[in-house]
């Protein structure tokens, strides 16, 4: 799994190499470096009033269920924001990337609407907690700012990827394990569990802090739910 990820995090790092900079080769990147980021995560909005905020689902099960309540809450905290569920507007932006061309081109979508910041679910595979912390990167690059809600488990997994990308800590929220698999009042019921952290991170008009990005740790499953992907969407063998 490790040099999956490392092969996706090599793809995009040899789209975007810092000016300068030589590509670098799958063979050298280390496993999970610490060297210190190149790229700074988009400036965090200081006050949502009058902007514009997407809510994108990525084909995860569930993960329309978990936004469309979010989208309720959000609307009676922020009425004058305005939240558009991608997902509705455009069903082709609910898919899990299989690759970096299908990852720019959603992130392309996305710009088109115009957002002031993105807010996406949900991670909690390592597949789709990898290509979205990929899908997220675009946007964040290209000056959006973005909020990520995964699985406790699966954090880890974006933060590598992130890490390896070299770009700054980035706002995330974590909810207990799993989503995909549970009834509907039980996913709002995370929701509602994670709903301070989400508030804290948008009122908060400041970047992620590393150290303080999610929710304490929950413990995570005796065993991790297998990869799914969205209709009409096929997760790689060796990405499973």
């Amino acid at each position: 799994m490790g040099k999956v990820l490392i092969a996706l995090c090599t793809v995009f790092l040899l789209a975007f190499p810092a000016r300068g900079e030589q590509a670098v080769t799958w063979e050298s990147l280390t496993v999970w470096n610490d060297l210190p980021p190149l790229y700074d995560p988009a400036p965090w909005p200081s006050d949502l009033a009058g902007k514009r905020v997407i809510l994108r689902w990525n084909g995860k099960h569930n993960g329309d269920l978990l936004l469309d309540y979010l989208h309720s809450l959000l609307s009676r905290a922020f009425p004058d924001t305005e939240f558009i569920k991608a997902y509705e507007t455009d069903p082709a932006l609910s898919g899990i990337s299989k690759d970096l061309p299908e990852s720019e081109a959603t992130a392309r979508a996305l710009l088109e609407l115009r957002p002031d910041l993105v807010i996406a679910a949900t991670g909690d595979c390592r597949a789709c907690s990898a290509w979205l912390a990929i899908d997220q990167i675009q946007l964040e690059r290209a000056g959006v700012p973005t909020l990520t809600i995964l699985t406790q488990p699966f954090l880890k997994t974006f933060h590598n990827v992130r890490q390896n990308l070299r770009i700054g800590p980035l706002h995330c929220v974590a909810v207990p394990h799993p989503v995909a698999i549970i009834r509907d009042e039980k996913v709002r019921a995370k929701v509602d569990e994670a709903f301070p952290a989400i508030l804290d991170a948008l009122r908060s008009g400041k970047a992620a802090d590393s150290t303080k990005i999610f929710p304490a740790e929950t413990a995570p499953p005796a065993e991790a739910e297998a990869p799914s992907a969205a209709p009409g969407k096929q997760i790689p063998a060796d990405l499973q």
